[in-house]
């Protein structure tokens, strides 16, 4: 069993597949479900708009959207 910082946050946390801590995953999903609902809500939406109506940054909806 190996330790690991969460990507995001830094937390140590027992090496998972994934690299985020389970309260940085939470958070990611809720990010990720307001920006795709506001997408969906607003389909001619260029990604600054995005930006500017979530205020997430640009990298970071660069992620969710990958």
């Amino acid at each position: 069993m190996e330790l690991v910082n969460c990507n995001r946050c830094g937390k140590l946390q027992v090496q998972r597949p994934d690299t985020l801590c389970k309260d940085c995953q939470q958070l990611y999903a809720s990010e990720a479900l307001i920006v795709k609902e506001y997408i969906k809500m607003n389909p001619g939406a260029t990604i600054m708009d995005v930006v500017q109506h979530t205020g997430y940054t640009l990298k970071r909806i660069k992620e969710i959207l990958r």
